[in-house]
């Protein structure tokens, strides 16, 4: 019987293919494991993989596969951290590899419509070439794609000034389960007509509908830019830092925050010197007009006498300051067989007490805990660099990281989604009301569950997927 039904969903597979191209469909079996994992696991290897070049084909294979009760998964480039795109049944992959190309860049309206599979680093670069500016900049903007950014509500380094990308999308063209076409939002940059169901849409980890095409809002490209490297010796005189940054009237582009577990790291990997008695340090990156970047200078200067060592510059030289950034993640890789990468957010005005606890709670535990990430906005990334035989102490660090970040009126992600890897925790952020309104919205969308299924809080969780990686 298993084997009739394998046939029977090939064949459906198949004759989807002859409608939209042949060219589109693939079932190799190399390609079909590659397709179903992303950097957080490997999930079940998928069906088929589908590559769809427009609107209508996703329509049509949506159509079809709803019509038959087949499992399907939304896949842009495979970057999440979170399990958000991989199968956890057998399922048929749509992938937006192909829906990877520019519309249309407005200069007098200041937007950009965008097929879903475009490379975010791509679109950067044909929009400052206009003189426009698109500022949501996730770490993997070479390899990632606008709709996993637009279903993560992506976030990055630039957040702390500009916000993050739910700040920038005015409409999607999305396709319902059923294959359904419909627009959410308007290109109005002012817009209450209705619920608004593209705010639904942003975040909603690829569970409500396919997002294939996107009219994103720009800004006028700033005319400079100066960037700081500060070392502190503790983690709190950074923090300290940053508040009085804020309190003088200063928002800066970039703000980083790098503890002495990761100094340490990039000191090791890279050769990288850094002062003996720093305790941490801080990137900073101050854009806007030339007049404001000087006086900008002017009110840094007495803020940052006292700080162990500084470092500034403008122009390109300032890629220098940011290798440090880049660093941290290939510093990390080698010291640790596994590496659990949370990445909690708190208020502002309580930073400086989640960096003191993540220090407490690595000696408690015994373990390496490495805090970097974008302070300016209160998320960071809190590592926990373990072996195969701390994995419990792992556990019991991350819930109790998740609950004391609950506790200061934080939350247990504030880019990478919940997907699989966060859903057993997913109680200790939203309470049953949210839960329940949350999975009464999920069957309006799809009544039938069988997109991006069994994820987050919408779906059953099965126990295997409550307890760890899907190997």
């Amino acid at each position: 019987m298993i084997e009739e039904a394998v046939d029977n969903r090939l064949s459906i597979i198949k004759s989807i293919a002859e409608r939209i191209g042949e060219d589109k469909l693939r079932l190799d079996n190399e390609l079909l494991l590659e397709y179903s994992r992303d950097r957080w696991a490997q999930g079940i290897s998928s069906i088929a993989v589908f590559f769809p070049e427009t609107t209508e084909d996703v329509s049509i294979i949506a159509s079809f596969l709803y019509d038959n009760d087949i499992a399907m998964v939304p896949r842009g480039s495979g970057t999440g951290m979170t399990g958000g795109c991989i199968p956890l049944d057998k399922a048929v992959i749509i992938s937006f590899d192909r829906m990877n190309r520019i519309l249309s860049i407005n200069k007098s309206q200041m937007t950009v419509t965008v097929q879903s599979g475009l490379i975010l680093e791509d679109m950067q670069r044909a929009v400052e070439s206009e003189g426009l500016f698109y500022p949501p900049d996730p770490a993997s903007a070479d390899i990632c794609s606008i709709g996993g950014n637009i279903s993560e509500n992506a976030g990055g380094l630039r957040c702390v000034k500009y916000g993050v990308t739910g700040d920038y999308v005015l409409e999607l063209t999305v396709v319902m389960p059923d294959g359904t076409v419909s627009r959410f939002g308007s290109h109005a940059r002012k817009d209450v007509a209705g619920f608004d169901l593209k705010r639904l849409m942003i975040g909603s980890e690829g569970m409500l509908a396919f997002i294939t095409e996107a009219v994103l809002k720009l800004i006028p490209l700033p005319e400079s830019a100066i960037s700081y490297k500060i070392f502190f010796r503790t983690s709190q005189d950074a923090v300290l830092l940053l508040n009085r940054i804020f309190m003088i009237g200063i928002i800066p582009a970039k703000a980083e925050f790098l503890d002495i577990s990761c100094l340490n790291l990039i000191a090791k990997k890279f050769a990288f010197k850094f002062p003996e008695d720093a305790g941490a340090a801080l990137l900073l990156s101050l854009d806007g007009s030339k007049s404001e970047i000087a006086e900008y200078e002017k009110k840094m200067k007495p803020l940052i006498e006292n700080a162990v060592y500084v470092e500034s510059s403008s122009g390109k030289s300032q890629d220098k300051i940011w290798e440090l950034r880049t660093q941290i993640s290939p510093s990390l890789k080698e010291i640790a067989p596994i590496k659990i990468n949370e990445d909690v957010s708190v208020p502002i005005d309580v930073l400086s007490d989640l960096v003191r606890f993540c220090e407490d709670l690595a000696a408690e535990l015994g373990l390496v805990i490495a805090v970097f990430g974008h302070a300016g906005d209160g998320n960071l990334h809190v590592n926990f660099m373990i072996t195969e035989e701390q994995k419990d102490q792992a556990k019991k660090g991350v819930e109790l990281l998740f609950c004391e970040t609950v506790r200061l009126g934080g939350t247990i992600t504030g880019e990478h989604g919940i997907g699989i890897a966060k859903a057993a925790y997913a109680g200790i952020r939203l309470d049953p009301v949210v839960l329940k309104v949350c999975r009464e919205i999920k069957r309006v969308f799809d009544p039938k569950n069988l997109l991006n299924s069994g994820k987050v809080f919408y779906g059953e969780l099965h126990e295997r997927h409550l307890t760890g990686r899907i190997i």
